[in-house]
């Protein structure tokens, strides 16, 4: 071969290619890594979250379920407190209604009580 023909030795440029691309494989596993990394942290921290609002909301249905039978027993005690009343607003009004018929009545005194000389 002539030096006109001479093929260029690339590989001292391979090898600088090489190491730059090989760099910043590294570079950017690296940066992969941590991110994954405060990725991980973020998920646990939110998974952790989670949970509490699900203990605090199972105690706040446990809480719903005792008010709500609470609730029930008071609505049943009203209930028979309502009828009780309503039995006793009748009575009432019916002895109303006998007062006012006894002082409706006329009362007539015997004579023996009607005073001499009134004649």
């Amino acid at each position: 071969m002539t030096d006109k023909h001479r093929e260029t030795d690339w590989s001292a440029w391979n090898n600088w290619c090489d190491s730059r691309i090989d760099a910043r494989r590294s570079f950017d596993r690296a940066v992969l890594v941590e991110l994954i990394a405060e990725l991980k942290a973020m998920i646990q921290d939110q998974d952790e979250k989670l949970n509490r609002q699900a203990e605090n909301i199972r105690s706040l249905e446990l809480k719903l379920v005792e008010l709500v039978g609470a609730n029930d027993v008071r609505s049943a005690e009203d209930h028979e407190t309502s009828v009780r009343l309503a039995e006793h607003q009748i009575a009432i009004a019916e002895l109303r209604r006998l007062a006012n018929a006894e002082q409706a009545k006329v009362i007539d005194l015997p004579d023996a009580v009607q005073r001499p000389g009134l004649n």
